[in-house]
């Protein structure tokens, strides 16, 4: 059975994810990073067994995407500081959720890939990722954004859904190109996927303190 590469640095975030229980301050939504990314694991690894038997795998991943957008959007809301937006943003989530099933059971169904659903998640994560940043070059004291787990995943979900979203949007219409072009936007997908998973491993591991021990001059 044929492993997507990006799944290893899933994998890797994974494990580094762990670390969020060894912290007591962690924020809710780095506590919940883990079991998301368990699930993600659990359907990539379905979906290559079900395409290593020729079976239909687009039913799982649909489905799995309005959880993937609807978990993303959770977790920039959590970012998010004004509590104006955030509250906006508990709508936004709503409402996606609403138009992603509606969509997903009445209109493109599970057989065909959802460019409505996905088209409108990227465009949900790339204006409020861009709405963090703006929030966080505006801030009146000075963020050490080496150490702020928040900054290094709001720049691998703003980079990736950036690059996927004119790509995957015509996932449909995609046929009709040359096979080396088609190989060669899937290569694209799978270099921004291991950027993103790698932005979340730094991002579980940037908050550890290394000590140093020091030893007595002899």
């Amino acid at each position: 059975m044929p492993i997507p590469a990006y799944l290893y640095f899933i994998l890797l975030s994974f494990l580094a994810s762990l670390f969020v229980f060894t912290q007591r301050t962690a924020p809710l939504y780095l506590r919940l990073f883990p079991f998301f990314l368990f699930a993600s694991i659990l359907v990539e690894c379905t979906a290559a067994y079900l395409s290593d038997r020729n079976l239909p795998n687009l039913p799982l991943y649909n489905s799995f995407v309005v959880l993937e957008f609807g978990f993303y959007l959770f977790v920039l809301k959590e970012i998010i500081q004004s509590g104006a937006v955030r509250k906006i943003m508990q709508w936004v989530v709503f409402c996606f959720l609403c138009i992603s099933i509606i969509n997903l059971g009445f209109f493109e169904g599970v057989q065909g890939f959802n460019t409505v659903n996905y088209s409108l998640g990227c465009l949900l994560i790339v204006v409020y990722c861009i709405y963090f940043f703006y929030e966080l070059f505006t801030l009146p004291r000075s963020v050490d954004l080496i150490r702020e787990p928040s900054f290094w995943m709001v720049s691998g979900l703003l980079f990736h859904y950036c690059t996927s979203f004119p790509l995957m949007s015509l996932l449909n219409h995609l046929e009709q190109l040359p096979v080396f072009f088609i190989e060669s936007l899937s290569l694209l997908l799978i270099w921004t996927n291991i950027l993103l998973y790698s932005l979340f491993t730094i991002a579980f591991l940037c908050r550890i303190r290394i000590r140093r021990s020091t030893s007595p001059l002899l």
